[in-house]
């Protein structure tokens, strides 16, 4: 640092707020230190304008300009501007918000060239801000690498930062150029024609033409065009054809269309070039929506096939991920940080994947539920009818086994009833009533108990006579009721009657021996029958 700089010693505490903590670079107008602001706690960048720069009236409106223009701005691609002040001497300086990363000049400077997806998603995001600059009447006029930052949001995604809006043309403020003979060694490359032969006199196309350099340079890591001097970069400039393309050869319409060497010839505004780039950004639909976004910005009718686009229900649009930014994402970190965060990868490979295909979701859980559920009702309603099959089979197994029992009990045979009378004893075998010529079948029970009527009626009948038998006495029985006739049981379905089992007829018991009768005695008293001997 020379002394002629006048840079801020460490421990400085600027405007009573600012305390400066160390250097972060070196501009053609200005330093930019690491400060913290006392109260909040914060870390800031403060930009100071340089001691050696001419101090009169252009260029401090020069200087503050840039804060005047960025603060207009609402874009997330800007630099944020939080204060302005003086120091005590006189000197302007501005806070704004401090940025981790690096600038695409340094990333291509240390890793070369970078995959054609990436450096598109990167220029999208930087035309962002210039067509809302646009939209306001303000032409940058000094879109540069070293003007496009590089940070991280949050979630480690890549956003770029448009800086130094110092030599930028308002519609509404003077047109001020540069003073630094060094400043503009280093800008003449990305100038066009018409900017190099009057400042005054270019519109929004010049910023068309130095967005497509910086493009250029960073698929091809080189400038489209390259001299010794700032003389023969001018020369180059105004009648050259830029150097064909070889890494993105498919880059190279829209990139020459932007390098035409009448304005007439380049895009007409921002947007237009936003579209021609979009479909080789790594997603083209979310590329679709910062086009229809900036062509809403400049006042412009979005083209009906970008409104009829799927992406229109797109939210926010993310940067890159640090893994698709590969290269440039270290690049960055690494001059932010020491160590790289662990979701950055320390390799840097040389080709971009390609974006995920989006799979329908899966139908074969719901597929299997639903033959679940058909196979569960099918199988509860082949049990059920199996189960009322099985009862049926069961009552008609129950009805059989009933019938087999009244017709044991109706061939049962009755048993003869003995009957002794006074003198003499008949047997009256007991008989089963009839009644017409039906025949009514008992129990044994009845049968007994008709037995010992019969028995009773003939032994009162014996009074000195012989007794008849019981079947002449007997008194015709009433007949017996009918049980009630059983409903007929209709027959299993699909199933086979249970085969009766035959039941053998009881054998009849055999009548009981009559009581042998005295034998006769000749020597006995005679008498008459029914009377005592003396």
């Amino acid at each position: 640092m020379t002394p002629a700089e006048g840079a801020l010693d460490a421990g400085t505490v600027v405007g009573g707020k600012y305390r400066i903590e160390s250097i972060l670079g070196r501009g053609g107008m200005g330093i930019v230190y690491r400060a913290s602001h006392l109260a909040l706690q914060e870390e800031v960048a403060l930009k100071v304008l340089r001691r050696d720069v001419s101090l009169d009236d252009e260029t401090v409106l020069r200087f503050t300009r840039e804060a005047q223009a960025a603060v207009k701005l609402k874009s997330e691609h800007v630099t944020r501007i939080k204060d302005v002040g003086a120091l005590d001497d006189g000197l302007p300086y501005i806070v704004m918000e401090l940025l981790h990363g690096a600038d695409l000049g340094a990333m291509v400077d240390m890793h070369g060239a970078m995959a054609a997806p990436v450096a598109v998603d990167l220029v999208l995001q930087a035309c962002d801000a210039i067509a809302e600059a646009h939209s306001l009447g303000i032409v940058h006029r000094d879109v540069k690498p070293t003007n496009l930052f590089v940070s991280f949001r949050p979630d480690q995604s890549a956003i770029v930062k448009v800086l130094d809006f110092g030599i930028s043309k308002s519609a509404n403020g003077s047109d001020l150029s540069l003073t630094q003979t060094q400043s503009m060694l280093g800008t003449p490359a990305y100038m066009s024609p018409e900017q190099m032969r009057s400042a005054r006199m270019v519109d929004a196309r010049t910023d068309i033409w130095s967005l497509g350099t910086v493009l250029f340079e960073l698929v091809e890591a080189r400038r489209p065009f390259e001299a010794a001097s700032f003389s023969e970069m001018c020369v180059m400039v105004a009648v050259d054809p830029p150097q064909p393309m070889q890494r993105a050869p498919e880059l190279a319409i829209v990139i020459g269309r932007c390098l035409e060497k009448q304005p007439a010839d380049r895009y007409p505004h921002v947007a237009e070039l936003m579209r021609d780039l979009a479909p080789f950004a790594a997603s083209p639909d979310a590329a679709h929506h910062q086009v229809r976004r900036a062509y809403r910005m400049l006042g412009l009718p979005v083209p009906r096939q970008l409104e009829s686009s799927p992406a229109l229900r797109v939210g926010p649009v993310p940067g890159p991920t640090p893994n698709a930014v590969h290269d440039a994402g270290t690049a960055a970190m690494a001059l932010a940080h020491p160590t790289p965060p662990p979701m950055l990868r320390s390799d840097a490979p040389t080709e971009i994947s390609p974006p995920p295909i989006e799979l329908p979701p899966r139908r074969w859980p719901i597929i299997i539920g639903v033959v679940a559920v058909l196979v569960g009702i099918a199988g509860g309603a082949w049990f059920a009818t199996r189960g009322k099959d099985t009862a049926t089979a069961h009552a008609g197994s129950a009805s059989g086994a009933s019938d087999a029992g009244s017709a044991t009990a109706g061939s049962a045979p009755t048993a003869p009833v003995t009957s002794a009378t006074a003198g003499a004893s008949t047997t009256a075998p007991a008989t089963s009533a009839t009644a017409g010529s039906g025949t009514t079948t008992t129990t044994t029970t009845a049968t007994a108990a008709s037995a010992a009527t019969a028995g009773s009626d003939a032994g009162s009948a014996t009074a000195g006579v012989e007794a008849e038998p019981a079947t002449s006495a007997a008194v015709e029985a009433p007949p017996a009721a009918k049980l009630p006739a059983k409903p007929a049981v209709r027959p299993a379905i699909r199933t086979k009657p249970p085969a009766r089992r035959a039941v053998k007829p009881r054998p009849p018991e055999a009548p009981p021996k009559p009581p042998e009768k005295p034998k006769f005695d000749p020597f006995a008293n005679p008498g008459r029958p029914g009377q005592k001997s003396s």
